[in-house]
């Protein structure tokens, strides 16, 4: 996709070529008009060719003159006599019929437009079906996937993910038997990925945010001119003509002075557009020429065709773009600095954009990188973030930054999700947009941790390479790292649970009628009960773990088999081992510190009867045995059979 969308960007550089003049190039003509007019003033020249060309160019920028086939020079005179900028070199007493030209631009534009090998999959489900712990596990997870894509509070999750709620109907109550469903899964996972921000339009254009976008209609707004922006760049828009684009509509729910902006930087933006086809705007270098008399005819070019559309609303005052400019000439000269600083820095951020898309015009579409996509899409923004540089230009008493700010704050979040799925990062597009969610929907957006949750699974799954990493998928989801806090945030909680660690106690070996001290891996699997410790910041209004007391029953421990399998994990296989080799009831009371997998505990078990196994051969204690201990292990929970919220 990338590829595509720089072929895109390719062709159109290749093919743009510009075909209208603009206050950049007419102001160049007009300099070349000016002489003087005997009394040491300069003035356009007044004689009759000279005056049908700087007539007619002004003709063409006044909305009510380029309306009229054929005007007189004194009209001309009479619409521009207001003009701050231009009424200084205006001669006396010439008359003439002119007929303005009006001149126009046109840009190409271009739209473009990439599987799946899914042969490890059978065997990466097959290395879980041969432990059938694990595999009770994972079916747990599809079964749980599908309860809440079909749960009413959970209607979001079926508009961002669709695809993937239509496969899971359709194994319905089968997820015994899902293995040959998980290549369908694959797909669908993929497909609503790639989806995601077409589908977050479906999920903010629905009936159920309704409301609440009536009521905010500038957060609708801001994403759906994100969106144009963002999709515009994608299919190979050139910047300027994005800008163009929503120049008239653009953000007008958001901010009438942010709106505005948009309106006077696309006005801006046009008068400085290039005759060269290799380029869109004006260089560095033609821009040294708009100077003195040169700048001061462009600004008033610019001064006589915005009108008064174009206003400023502060606290409490409304002010026009006319009404900033100073009504004399000499004070004008004053603030030449402003006006040329103004538009220096837009043409030093338009010749980066211009100079990337030249970049990537000599690579080969293979050679792109994710860094170019990401350069690109940076330095548009960028250019249309020049809008809050206009308060400064015309002096106002607040600022368009913050507001600018917001919205290309969210451009960028945008950006990031549609490169994120273009370049496949399935994992950060999920994250940047939870990221979305919350800011636009605030305290409506409920279901964080299902979208994080189930996102990112479907993300490993898509991303696998082979066998081995759809395994690690499918266990990490099933068995998740991490699990051991819900003891720390519930009130109670009730879970198949395994420590592993170590243990050191005093022991009662049987076959030697004595205690003993001992020390050994410390490895059983049973149920524990527990209770949160957590304290309430009455400030906050926040939750403080304070760790987690369990009450641990175990019912056997396999301390010999996961010391065996620490020294070697490539072992040969274990010898018999029956049940009764590492039955071993009994209780603990254990301490889950804060914050971390970590526990202490104390308390005694009978047993197990496996002392050690050393190759082929396992010790076996034909005695009783049982134990006083302390152990520090870590808390592997299993699967959780209840939970009390706090």
């Amino acid at each position: 996709m990338i590829r595509c969308f720089f072929t895109v960007i390719f062709c159109f550089l290749c093919v743009h070529t510009m075909m209208a003049q603009n206050q950049y190039y007419d102001a160049l003509k007009l300099e070349k008009y000016l002489a003087d007019n005997g009394q040491g003033k300069l003035v356009f020249n007044s004689n009759s060719p000279q005056i049908i060309q700087w007539t007619a160019i002004l003709a063409s920028y006044d909305p009510e003159l380029s309306r009229n086939p054929m005007v007189q020079v004194n009209q001309v005179i009479a619409r521009y006599i207001n003009n701050p900028f231009l009424k200084g070199y205006l001669p006396e007493g010439v008359s003439l019929s002119v007929s303005p030209k009006t001149i126009f631009t046109g840009a190409a534009l271009f739209s473009s437009i990439g599987g799946l090998d899914v042969t490890t999959f059978t065997e990466g489900l097959a290395r879980f079906l041969v432990e059938r712990a694990k595999e009770e596990l994972n079916i747990a997870f599809f079964r749980r996937f599908k309860e809440e894509l079909e749960s009413p509070e959970y209607e979001d999750l079926r508009i961002l993910f669709p695809e993937t709620y239509r496969v899971l109907r359709v194994i319905d109550t089968e997820f015994y038997n899902y293995a040959p469903y998980i290549v369908a899964l694959r797909e669908a996972f993929k497909k609503d990925l790639s989806n995601l921000l077409d589908n977050l339009t479906f999920l903010f254009n629905s009936p159920r945010y309704a409301t609440y976008f009536n009521t905010h209609p500038e957060l609708r707004d801001i994403f759906n001119n994100a969106l144009i922006i963002i999709n515009g760049l994608a299919n190979g828009e050139h910047p300027g003509d994005i800008l163009n684009k929503i120049a008239d509509t653009g953000f007008k729910a958001v901010d009438p002075n942010l709106h505005n902006g948009i309106k006077l930087l696309n006005m801006f933006s046009n008068s400085v557009k290039s005759t060269d086809p290799g380029r869109y705007w004006i260089s560095t270098d033609s821009l040294k020429l708009l100077k003195n008399n040169t700048l001061i005819i462009f600004m008033g070019l610019i001064y006589q065709q915005v009108g008064d559309e174009i206003y400023f609303t502060g606290n409490p005052d409304t002010i026009t773009f006319k009404q900033r400019i100073p009504d004399s000439l000499d004070d004008i000269r004053l603030e030449l600095n402003k006006y040329h600083s103004f538009i220096r820095e837009f043409i030093y951020k338009a010749t980066i954009v211009d100079s990337y898309i030249r970049e990537l015009k000599t690579k080969n579409p293979g050679d792109i990188s994710y860094q170019d996509y990401h350069r690109y899409f940076s330095a548009a923004i960028n250019l249309f973030e020049h809008i809050s540089a206009i308060g400064q230009m015309l002096q106002l008493q607040f600022d368009l930054t913050a507001i600018t700010n917001r919205v290309t704050n969210y451009l960028r979040l945008v950006g990031d999700i549609y490169q994120d799925i273009n370049a496949q990062n399935y994992s950060s597009a999920i994250f940047n947009s939870t990221i979305l969610l919350d800011s636009l929907l605030a305290d409506n957006f409920k279901y964080r941790a299902q979208i994080i949750r189930y996102g990112s699974f479907m993300a490993a799954v898509v991303n696998a390479k082979d066998a081995a990493e759809v395994s690690a998928a499918i266990e990490a989801i099933a068995l998740p790292s991490g699990s051991a806090s819900i003891k720390r945030q519930t009130k109670t909680n009730i879970a198949l649970n395994s420590y592993v660690g170590i243990t050191s106690g005093a022991e009662y070996l049987d076959d030697l009628s004595q205690f003993k001290w001992v020390a050994a891996v410390y490895a059983p699997l049973g149920v524990a009960f527990s209770w949160g410790q957590y304290t309430l910041d009455n400030i906050s209004g926040r939750y403080n773990e304070c760790g987690a007391v369990t009450l641990f029953v175990s019912l056997i421990d396999i301390g010999a088999v996961t010391a065996y399998r620490f020294e070697d994990p490539e072992s040969e296989p274990l010898p018999e081992i029956k049940f009764q080799n590492i039955f071993a009831p009994g209780i603990n009371v254990v301490y889950g510190f804060a914050n971390s997998p970590i526990s202490f505990g104390l308390g005694g078990q009978l047993g197990p009867a496996l002392r050690k196994i050393s190759g082929a051969s396992a010790e076996i204690s034909s005695g009783v045995n049982y134990r006083i201990h302390a152990f520090l292990a870590v808390d592997i929970p299993i699967v959780n059979f209840y939970s009390n919220p706090r």
